[in-house]
């Protein structure tokens, strides 16, 4: 017993890190190490969780998983089947914890756009997932109907959410402060104007942004490829974008950072692989 504890544990160690490790790897590749680093520093609080979560659910898949094998000997085939039938279930759920850290990379422009709802709902079907894994390790059923109830439930929270979100009305230009005036740029057949809504110490920055063109499909994701620094070396944060969807060939919304603005002189807005140019630069002298 005492060995099965400890290889539990290890199990569920190991999950959590690969879990962890997955994203960084995955989040390096697409955006490099600081977005990686910053990306976490923003919604630590969420994928932590998940991928202890994770952890747990291995290290009680490990303890089932020898339960089943003493109880063939004892030819307990319900049980067995029973306990079987939660493994699966528990293999099949497990994509929905990596689903959320993958969309974190930027690789999906609707991951991204809704990574935080998508974890908060994987962190729901993560406890549930728990709940039923630790029911079959102590040899009780848990009710079919229960579970599809929690699982469409928890689909209908994220499809909520999203539709909510989609319909979010474009958020109308503030007052902008005298001096903070329009960059523009042009490059690969599109025109980008940029300008700066909030952009004061102590509030997060908000840009508005339009993009022009009359022959290029517009289809990145403006939030992945932005990123905010100043002089400083400080960097704010994953940006959210509120605005048009990818396509077509003219699309405006706002931009903005999650991590408030610090005293600095210069501003910096960098949009990266925007129709075919690899870096177009922005900036603003306080």
């Amino acid at each position: 017993m005492a060995e099965i504890k400890r290889q539990s544990v290890i199990n569920g160690l190991l999950a959590s890190v690969g879990l962890l490790a997955l994203y960084a790897v995955i989040m390096t590749i697409f955006n490099g190490w600081t977005a990686a680093v910053e990306q976490f520093g923003a919604l630590w609080y969420l994928m932590v969780p998940l991928a202890a979560g994770f952890g747990i659910q291995v290290g009680l898949y490990t303890k089932l998983k020898t339960t089943i094998r003493e109880r063939s000997k004892g030819s307990l085939a319900a049980g067995g089947t029973s306990a079987g039938t939660a493994m699966l279930a528990c293999c099949a759920h497990h994509a929905t914890d990596a689903l959320p850290f993958l969309g974190l990379s930027g690789a999906s422009i609707f991951l991204t756009q809704f990574q935080k709802p998508i974890l908060l709902v994987s962190l729901g079907i993560n406890v549930l997932g728990i709940f039923i894994m630790y029911k079959h390790v102590k040899n009780e059923t848990v009710s079919k109907a229960f579970i599809i109830f929690a699982g469409i439930a928890a689909f209908t929270i994220l499809g909520v959410w999203i539709i909510a979100t989609q319909n979010r009305p474009i958020e109308k230009p503030t007052t902008i402060a005298p001096g903070w005036e329009t960059k523009e740029q042009a490059g690969g057949n599109v025109t980008v104007a940029i300008t700066p809504q909030e952009l004061i110490p102590k509030k997060p920055a908000v840009f508005q942004i339009v993009f022009d063109t009359h022959s290029v499909n517009l289809d990145f994701d403006v939030a992945t490829a932005a990123r905010l620094t100043d002089d400083q070396g400080n960097a704010f944060g994953t940006a959210t974008w509120f605005g048009d969807p990818p396509g077509g060939h003219h699309r405006k919304g706002t931009l903005s950072f999650p991590i408030p603005m610090v005293q600095a002189s210069i501003a910096t807005l960098t949009l990266k692989d925007v129709a075919g140019v690899k870096e177009r630069t922005f900036v603003w002298k306080y």
